[in-house]
């Protein structure tokens, strides 16, 4: 029993795979935020699966997935993990605790791209969210 709540006490830091550059990026500034503190890293990989599909037969092979999720390095531990969803949003949120913190990466642009419509309905559910972007020195 003591060792649940002591895994219950970390801080829980979720990485949503993005792009391998930003995923790197957001993994980057997890490991800096985390600093000192007692947390994990989780990199989690959705996997959207087509209506017409069945779910648990995507149509990329889970090995090409869980492949995409190796060789990132932290010096937090890490655990990758692959989700299979209808649509992105619902599939992260399956991933996630109450206490989670997601931290996304991004590029800067004039126009919102998807990592940022993302964190905002993540923010919007209720989710903790921070967003590095590229190149900024906020990391």
């Amino acid at each position: 029993m003591p060792r649940l709540a002591a895994a219950e006490s970390e801080l829980d830091l979720v990485v949503p795979f993005t792009d391998p550059a930003m995923t790197r990026a957001a993994v980057a500034a997890a490991s800096t935020m985390a600093h000192g503190l007692r947390a994990a890293l989780r990199l989690v990989r959705v996997q959207v699966v087509p209506f017409p599909c069945d779910l648990n037969h995507p149509l990329i092979p889970l090995s090409f997935l869980r492949g995409q999720l190796e060789g990132f390095r932290s010096t937090l531990p890490i655990r990758a993990e692959v989700r299979l969803a209808r649509e992105m949003h619902s599939g992260l949120s399956s991933a996630l605790r109450p206490d989670s913190v997601v931290v996304l990466a991004s590029k800067k642009r004039w126009w919102r791209t998807r990592t940022e419509r993302l964190a905002a309905a993540l923010q919007r559910a209720g989710y903790r969210t921070v967003l590095f972007y590229e190149g900024d020195s906020n990391a």
